[in-house]
């Protein structure tokens, strides 16, 4: 069923060209049949590529159109006189930055296009835009813009100060992090993610399974902690697994004690493989809320416990950790909670054959 979102891109798009003609055409991000069949129909398949950063996105848009070139990666490689089709951000510096490289990249000859909402933040992504690009006049729906950028000789993006790395402390170890603009909490430690580690108690041996794992803190301080003898790392975003992968280089860790993995919650790895899984799970998707994802990854994480295996888990009371944890293992604890955040510990998963648990909510 389509979302408000998708009903207002589709009337947005109604009569705009994805593409114009000459030189190569780039869907990035936008996770859209809709757009890539509009592309298809207007260049064909051999000067369309989508680049998508979620691995879902990636393989919904693979199965909807098989001659679509689809490519599961952090970033696109546009060259000079390529066009670019984008939406708005939610992480300002990650916009500026995508924006910036890919002018420089496509150059004058090229054209940059953005779309999005007011709210989404448009306008301050078009005010600099318009520092080192002609703009066209905007199409305006239904309360979103799309706006055609032309990438000016004479002007260059400024430069964006982003720290390359920051220092995250838990449970008495220390690990430098890579900084990737986009990725969740991609300046510092957050506080969720912190109590988290300082309550998931590993026992030395354990297999740890870093669920959503982000640029990777989690595995680099329980690895540095040295009770955890291996880290597999999964996440669908091609972005969080680049930085997990840079973090991993930066602590030293070596190839045999963490395993980088693009997966749908770990779908991809066999039953009962891990004694300890740490999850802090995204509840958004792009703009919108995504509750099936949360509930994709307790069931994953049922399926992938060795019996003496422990999920912690951390997230706010609206996700109703309680019900879905209680419809998949037979132990479940609240360990602490305030008004905004509750962390949980869930063990002994219910296989196939066991009595079933509470009902899963929507």
């Amino acid at each position: 069923m389509a979302t408000d979102r998708a009903r207002k891109l589709r009337r947005l798009f109604a009569d705009w060209i994805p593409f114009p003609d000459g030189g190569r055409g780039f869907l990035v991000n936008t996770g859209s049949e809709h757009l890539a069949g509009l592309a298809l129909a207007a260049r064909g398949a051999e000067n369309v590529e989508a680049v998508e950063r979620d691995l879902i996105a990636a393989r919904r848009l693979e199965a909807a159109l098989p001659s679509l070139r689809v490519r599961h990666a952090a970033h696109a490689a546009p060259t000079a006189g390529d066009h670019v089709l984008l939406p708005v951000d939610k992480d300002r510096r990650a916009l500026f930055a995508d924006l910036a490289a890919l002018a420089a990249a496509i150059g004058p000859t090229g054209t940059l296009s953005l779309y999005g909402g007011r709210k989404e933040g448009i306008e301050p992504a078009l005010d600099y835009l318009a520092g080192f690009c002609a703009l066209d006049a905007p199409v305006v729906r239904g309360g979103m813009r799309l706006v055609r950028a032309h990438p000016r000789a004479d002007a260059s993006p400024p430069a964006l100060e982003l720290p390359a790395s920051f220092v995250a402390t838990a449970r008495g170890v220390s690990a430098q992090v890579a900084c990737r603009p986009g990725v969740f909490s991609w300046r510092e430690l957050d506080d969720a993610t912190a109590h988290m580690l300082e309550q998931c108690a590993p026992v030395p041996g354990d297999r740890l399974l870093d669920l959503g794992c982000g640029n990777g803190v989690v595995s680099a301080l329980l690895l540095a902690e040295g009770r955890v003898e291996h880290a597999t790392l999964v996440d669908s975003d091609a972005l969080a697994l680049e930085a997990a992968r840079a973090t991993l280089a930066l602590n030293g860790i070596a190839d045999e004690r963490a395993t980088l993995q693009a997966g749908d919650a770990g779908a991809e790895l066999p039953e009962a493989s891990f004694d300890l899984i740490l999850c802090n799970p995204p509840f958004h998707r792009g703009f919108e809320t995504d509750r099936l994802n949360l509930q994709h990854m307790i069931d994953a994480s049922a399926r992938l416990m060795t019996p003496r295996g422990r999920l912690f888990i951390v997230g706010p009371p609206a996700l109703l950790l309680s019900q879905r944890l209680g419809a998949r293992f037979r132990e479940t604890e609240r360990l602490s909670a305030d008004v905004s955040m509750e962390l949980w510990r869930a063990a002994r998963p219910l296989r196939a054959g066991d009595a079933i648990g509470a009902q899963v909510p929507a």
